[in-house]
């Protein structure tokens, strides 16, 4: 057992005092920013990611994100069998690889810019498809 492992939380006392800068404002707590994102747990976090996965490759799930973002296939079925939260990298990973629709399917209440980008990337998706149906209905019109 190491000694980290036997502390808890209350060990040691500490006493809170605001730090002052040379000026004697007193200064902000680390990390406040007024501009807050919402907290998500990682549960429901590893679940959304994982429902993505599984709408995306509705067979042989694991397989196809593990071959997608390099990431073992035992460590993605972890991940959807056992409510696993993938890793830091593995995250940035999917993100690299699904882009915008991913971020939206983990983040669906938060409107942030990735909507604004999956629905361009939805958009150019369905007029490259318009396009190939329209030369396809332009070869069968001209009897090629």
């Amino acid at each position: 057992m190491s000694f980290a492992s036997t502390l808890t939380a209350g060990s040691f006392p500490i006493e809170k005092i605001p730090m002052s800068t040379a000026s004697g404002n007193v200064m902000r707590k680390s990390g406040s920013d007024l501009r807050k994102f919402s907290q998500i747990d990682a549960r429901t976090l590893a679940e959304r990611a994982c429902q993505f996965l599984r709408d995306l490759y509705p067979a042989k799930t694991a397989m196809y994100v593990s071959a997608d973002i390099g990431v073992a296939v035992g460590t993605v079925r972890k991940w959807l069998d056992q409510g696993h939260c993938p890793s830091g990298p593995a995250y940035d990973a999917m993100i690299a690889t699904y882009g915008a629709g991913f971020l939206c399917a983990i983040r669906p209440d938060e409107a942030g810019w990735w909507h604004r980008v999956a629905r361009a990337e939805r958009q150019a998706l369905l007029e490259a498809r318009a396009r190939d149906l329209e030369e396809q209905l332009a070869d069968l019109r001209s009897g090629v």
